[in-house]
């Protein structure tokens, strides 16, 4: 019976460690940040126009543009350090580069492919 029920928590234990699988994401590193106008809900015309941060984010393959989801509460990232994102729904959300295991959300503002993989991939159409 010990046997068993050893072989049993084994079993379910495995099959937790399974379920709980880290989401797949891409590297990239960050390479700049610009203050670009922008507005926020329930701001009015008269006053100060407001800034956000959008940066830029290179993979081998695309160019992402991002700003944060939440412009009111946004905090700066350092740029020319590695990114770890992933792409979720119509969301950008970015690994927090401190190792804390924190994610922040982006709204991507637009994405192209690099010169680099559009020569790579250029006749293969």
């Amino acid at each position: 019976m010990k046997k068993y029920a050893v072989a049993m928590l084994a079993l379910t234990c495995a099959s937790c460690a399974m379920a709980k699988n880290r989401p797949e994401y891409t590297d990239g590193r960050i390479v700049q940040m610009d203050s670009v106008p922008c507005a926020v809900r329930g701001q009015d015309a008269a006053s100060q126009p407001l800034s956000c941060q959008e940066y830029t984010i290179e993979t081998d393959l695309v160019t992402y543009h991002v700003r944060p989801a939440d412009a009111k509460h946004a905090s700066l990232i350092s740029i020319g350090g590695a990114a770890h994102f992933r792409l979720v729904k119509d969301r950008f959300v970015l690994e927090s580069p401190d190792g804390s295991g924190k994610e922040r959300e982006f709204v991507v503002v637009s994405m192209k492919p690099r010169e680099v993989a559009q020569v790579r991939f250029k006749g293969t159409y």
